[in-house]
């Protein structure tokens, strides 16, 4: 393990200020240590799927490789209990998702330049490094601000490490919005896929829309892969910048520019001339006051791995708490079948997988394989096995190895070509 930095000292010394945020597995605090703040991510080990903890254990691997001035700082690891605890730099300025909500118009472009060339340096470092990490999840909320404004790439949960520069990634994995049209059609890519996610996140900064929209997952991925960008409005940002964000969402990524070549343009060298920082700007258009790190939560819940550490360990939940059920949960997952219905005839199952894990992250383990076995066929007792039969079988065995689980036994009667035996194209 890295060694913490001199002012994080030992778990036993961080103390609780707010909760930050919180997702499925896991929750983000503020903690302190004399006059010091940082970021504490606590992820609940024994609860996580075997993807999650996965994600937990790549992004802690990828923070560790890297220490660049606009990526966030990892400070420290360690394991308390079932819990890992991954303590980084605090940026005070909140996300960029929460920055663009709240000055509720689009970012003027002399700011928007100084922070494209904050995040190309960022990634020039990343992609050109040995070896080589791919973010893979480029979007505002995973972009951070310090209390000054400047730029700090952080959330590194899907990040691919590449130990070689010409290797490249096959896993499909993003937030669809930002997805690379490569991505999407489960072609191998490399980090040119960062720089498609770039050009979205400038467009929304740009125009405050994303960049692709659509009325379900499919006709948005249909959208990506067949529909040119528009343009950025001309009345309010330069030729050379519209220019260049096309160039960024070239749905060929052998035709978009490296983190490199986008630093080495004309645009971005005359804004290095200028010697004005985000500061500079974000103070010139007022916007300083927007800048939000105070987090979304309002749950005082303090972080379990330092009760634990200090002795003090907070009441569990009762059983009949833990137990219950979440309202409409059947209806939810009729909504889900009835959904893959309809995606069964033009996606691959491993994307279909991987939509249902997504719609899902929310749900407890117990309630997600419940969920898989639904779909699989497996619960004959369920009220939606005839829907699940009709879906792609194999979906059920997707599901299964998306989580890191082995695939139940199942009766003899193939669910493919309903022979009554095994089939061996479709091996259980």
């Amino acid at each position: 393990m890295m060694a913490a930095c001199a002012t994080a000292g030992s778990p036993g010394d961080w103390k609780f200020v707010r909760n930050l945020g919180s997702g499925a597995f896991g929750t983000v605090y503020l903690v302190e240590r004399g006059s010091d703040l940082f970021a504490l991510k606590e992820i609940d080990l024994h609860r996580a799927p075997d993807k999650e903890k996965e994600a937990a254990e790549k992004e802690r691997e990828a923070l560790k490789l890297l220490a660049h001035e606009h990526v966030v700082g990892y400070v420290d690891s360690v394991m308390v209990k079932d819990y890992l605890c991954i303590l980084t730099e605090y940026c005070q300025g909140g996300d960029m998702a929460v920055f663009l909500q709240n000055i509720s118009k689009a970012v003027p472009e002399s700011l928007l330049l100084c922070w494209l060339y904050q995040m190309a340096c960022a990634l020039e470092y990343m992609h050109g490094g040995h070896p080589v990490i791919l973010h893979r999840d480029l979007k505002p909320s995973n972009i951070y601000l310090t209390a000054k404004g400047d730029i700090k790439l952080g959330d590194l949960g899907i990040a691919r490490i590449l130990t070689h520069p010409k290797s490249l990634a096959t896993t499909f994995c993003g937030t669809p919005c930002y997805m690379s049209p490569e991505v999407i059609q489960e072609k191998a890519y490399d980090a040119k896929t960062d720089i498609w996610s770039l050009g979205c996140v400038l467009v929304e900064m740009a125009t405050e829309e994303k960049a692709f929209n659509g009325t379900s997952l499919i006709t948005l991925f249909r959208v990506i892969v067949n529909q040119e960008i528009k343009p950025l409005p001309p009345e309010v940002y330069s030729p050379g910048l519209s220019e260049l964000v096309r160039n960024m969402m070239k749905l060929n990524p052998v035709d978009r520019p490296t983190a490199s070549e986008i630093l080495d343009t004309q645009l971005l060298q005359e804004t290095l001339e200028k010697r004005k920082t985000p500061q500079d700007w974000l103070t010139h258009y007022k916007f300083l006051d927007f800048l939000d790190g105070q987090g979304t939560e309002t749950c005082d819940s303090r972080p379990i791995s330092l009760s634990l550490l200090s002795g003090t360990i907070p009441d569990k939940p009762s059983n009949s708490e833990t137990q219950q059920e979440e309202p409409g949960r059947s209806v939810q997952i009729l909504r889900f079948i009835v959904f893959l219905l309809l995606l069964s005839s033009s996606s691959s199952p491993s994307l279909m997988a991987t939509v249902v894990q997504s719609m899902t992250s929310t749900l407890r383990p117990d309630q997600r394989l419940e969920m898989i076995s639904c779909l699989s066929g497996d619960n004959s007792g369920s009220p939606f096995q005839g829907a699940a039969t009709a879906l792609f079988p194999v979906l059920g065995d997707q599901l299964y190895l998306q989580e890191g689980r082995h695939k139940p036994h199942r009766s003899d009667l193939c669910h493919r070509c309903r022979s009554g035996r095994r089939c061996r194209s479709y091996p259980y």
